[in-house]
């Protein structure tokens, strides 16, 4: 299980991180929170929202774009993307009929799904 939270706009994680997904280089729990990134990682953007699933990560950031790290094969997203992608990667330039416009996402054991500002459900 993979922990994030937000503060001052930048993500920071802790957990289990034998999947890489966290890319901090430690294989046990990591028990302490550790910088993920912020504006420096995002295209300049501020996160606004961050989830963890079981392998993958998903971020929003202020302007409504979704940004994927982890596992694509649990998380349920488009083969187009990289079976493990280690680096955060823009869904709307990696899937191009991939909406950027955001509202709210949630990430579980072997899914994701998000809800645009206009009430697009993808799942």
């Amino acid at each position: 299980m993979v922990g994030t939270k937000k503060v001052d706009c930048v993500v920071w994680a802790c957990g289990n991180d034998d999947r890489g997904v966290l890319r901090l280089g430690i294989i046990v729990a990591c028990n302490a929170f550790h910088r993920v990134g912020g504006e420096d990682v995002f295209d300049g953007q501020s996160v606004r929202l961050a989830v963890a699933g079981r392998s993958h990560s998903l971020v929003v950031t202020k302007d409504g774009t979704v940004w994927m790290r982890g596992r694509d094969a649990l998380s349920g997203l488009p083969k187009s993307i990289p079976v493990n992608t280690f680096r955060f990667t823009r869904l709307d330039t990696a899937y191009p009929t991939f909406h950027s416009n955001f509202a709210v996402v949630a990430a579980g054991s072997d899914h994701c799904a998000g809800v645009t500002q206009d009430g697009v459900l993808y799942t």
